[in-house]
């Protein structure tokens, strides 16, 4: 049984990895191979801490738009639109990049993923975020791991 929210101010997604993206049908399904945060004042965590997920944990972003932008920080004047982004999608799934992620920042239909992408060769680390357009975000996990606090 998978627990559900769709508060994004009771999960944190900080020093949390993307090793996995999905579409399926209009949805985006980002996948977490340690989990998520799970703070205090979500209504499944009755503990005084905030606990990681089990490695079933995943988000689905619903009725996706556009995939606005990827950006790399370092190198402010480039941008990677469509059809680049299907390589990143690739080199995520493939498992040769990690995105892992910093900060998640919501707006009115659209949120902004900000992190870094981690990879085997040269730069290794890259400074990116990327935007989507969205309707809603739904945060699914089975467990909390009540030795994972943070």
């Amino acid at each position: 049984m998978f627990h559900c929210v769709n508060a994004w101010d009771t999960i944190s997604l900080h020093d949390c990895d993307i090793t996995k993206i999905e579409h399926s049908g209009k949805d985006l399904i980002l996948y977490f191979t340690d989990g998520f945060w799970i703070t205090t004042n979500n209504e499944f965590n009755n503990e005084s801490y905030t606990h990681k997920t089990d490695i079933k944990s995943r988000l689905v972003i619903e009725n996706i738009g556009n995939i606005d932008a990827l950006y790399a920080e370092e190198i402010p004047e480039k941008y990677i639109y469509n059809p680049l982004i299907d390589a990143f999608l690739q080199n995520i799934n493939s498992g040769d990049w990690i995105f892992e992620v910093i900060n998640e920042i919501h707006g009115k239909g659209k949120v902004k993923y900000e992190g870094y992408l981690r990879m085997d060769e040269a730069p290794y680390n890259l400074a990116i975020c990327f935007y989507l357009e969205c309707e809603d975000i739904h945060y699914y996990w089975n467990n909390l791991l009540m030795d994972r606090k943070w």
